[in-house]
Order: structure tokens, then C-alpha cells, then sequence
């Protein structure tokens, strides 16, 4: 760490009060003071498809157990769409319903990642996370700290529903946690934000050799194409 960054770490401990020993200057604030969530819309489910083409409709099934986005269950939707409620990349939300017993994805964040040929759309089921002030907190940290033990205890215990799990924006609002500095939560923004943009590029060509391997694998069995000629196709798409 060098020693700019090492500078904005306290160098002892204070009370925090219910939730013990805090890095002195740190404070415990609630959640809503520094976001909003907005609901999602109401999509008729007479749009709604299993296969492109359309726009892809986010639900709890989209994010993954301990926080992150999943691309294996993808629902499409081919109706009108009002556009408040088209999501933009980088976009961070949260589960506010689960159909599992223990509220699996419960409350946990995705960041809503690039898409070239389709947009993503707020499902009522999903909250959006509306930060207040971005000069005093970043998006990654509120997304990291929405992945944390504590975070995730508390949302449970609060959870209705006995078949279906729910949550609302008041109880995800109300929790309660120790905050740094503005300067050190958007040094860890900018810190984090390079590796996750290698994540992203990762993603993109897992998915691109995915698409690929998809496309050629039944031409190359059935005999349509030789390798070489796979691989030439690989080389002018890449």
C-alpha cells in the first residue's frame, strides 16, 4: 500500500456503540443515508419469452448466491417498455424477492454488465440502488458491503413471506454499519473498479468462445466444415 492510501487509515479504536470497536473518525450510519432503492416495473406476463429475440428482463434468477450477476437464465421480453425503466451498465441492484426456502439470493447486489445487442430491463422484483451523494461513497463499496455476513443476517431476519421470501427498501435502508471516509471509500472504488473492468473483459470473451464453440461444434461433427476452416472463421471474428 503506498503511503497516500496507508495515510487514511486511523491508527487506533473507539466505541461504537452497539456494534463494538470502530477505527476512530469512523461513524455508524444507516444505509439510507446514503441511498435510495427504486422499484422495477410490473412486465405483462403475455411478453415474456424463454428465447431471444427481445429485451432481457432481470430477475432474482440473474443474481448469484453471496452476490453477482448470472447469465444462465435469461428471460426475454418482447412488449412495450417505458423507458425509466431500461437499466444502464454499470447499474446496481438488489434482490427483493426470493422464491427459496432460506432466501438464497436474498438482498444480495449485481452490477448490471454491457450489452451490445439487447437492453436490460428493471423487473418489479428487483430494487435499484439510487446513491444520494457519489462524492461520498462509491458504488463498489456500497456492492461489496451489500455482499457482507452482517448485511446478509440482518435482511434475513427481517425477510416475510413463508414460501416466498420478501424484503423491502425501508429494511435494506435501515441497516446499520461502520463507515470510512469519503476519501478511502472512493480510493477503494477506484482501487477495485480496474479489477472489475478485467472482470468484465473476462466475461465478454467467455461468453465470445462460448457463442463460438456453440456455433461450430455441430458444423465440425456433421462434416459442413473443417477445422481449418474453423479456425479461420475464429481468426476473422476475433
Amino acid at each position: 500500500m503506498d503511503a497516500e492510501t496507508a495515510a487514511l487509515f486511523p491508527d487506533e479504536f473507539e466505541d461504537g456503540g452497539a456494534i463494538g470497536q470502530i477505527p476512530k473518525g469512523w461513524q455508524v450510519r444507516m444505509l439510507g443515508d446514503f441511498i435510495d432503492i427504486k422499484h422495477g416495473y410490473a412486465f405483462k406476463g403475455e411478453f415474456f419469452r424463454d428465447q431471444p429475440p427481445g429485451d432481457i428482463l432481470l430477475t432474482p434468477g440473474n443474481f448469484a448466491i453471496g452476490g453477482g450477476f448470472k447469465d444462465d437464465k435469461l428471460k426475454y421480453y418482447i412488449g412495450a417498455v417505458p423507458e425509466e425503466f431500461v437499466l444502464n451498465k454499470g447499474d446496481l441492484l438488489v434482490t427483493m424477492t426470493d422464491l427459496s426456502k432460506l432466501g438464497d439470493t436474498l438482498g444480495y447486489p449485481a452490477i448490471v454488465p454491457a450489452e451490445q445487442e439487447c437492453r436490460y430491463l428493471h423487473n418489479q422484483r428487483l430494487g435499484k440502488v439510487l446513491i444520494k451523494n457519489e462524492t461520498t461513497v462509491g458504488k463498489l463499496y456500497l456492492y461489496y458491503l451489500l455482499c457482507t455476513n452482517e448485511y446478509r443476517h440482518e435482511i434475513l431476519a427481517g425477510a416475510t413471506g413463508t414460501t416466498v421470501k420478501h424484503t423491502s427498501p425501508g429494511r435494506i435502508q435501515a441497516f446499520r454499519f461502520c463507515t470510512p471516509s469519503a476519501d478511502l471509500s472512493l480510493k477503494f472504488d477506484a482501487i477495485v473498479g480496474s479489477l472489475f473492468e478485467k472482470m468484465s473483459l473476462n466475461d465478454n470473451e467467455k461468453q465470445f468462445l462460448i457463442n463460438t464453440r456453440d456455433a461450430l461444434l455441430p458444423k465440425l461433427l456433421s462434416g459442413e466444415i473443417r477445422v481449418k476452416e474453423a479456425e479461420k472463421i475464429v481468426a476473422e471474428v476475433a
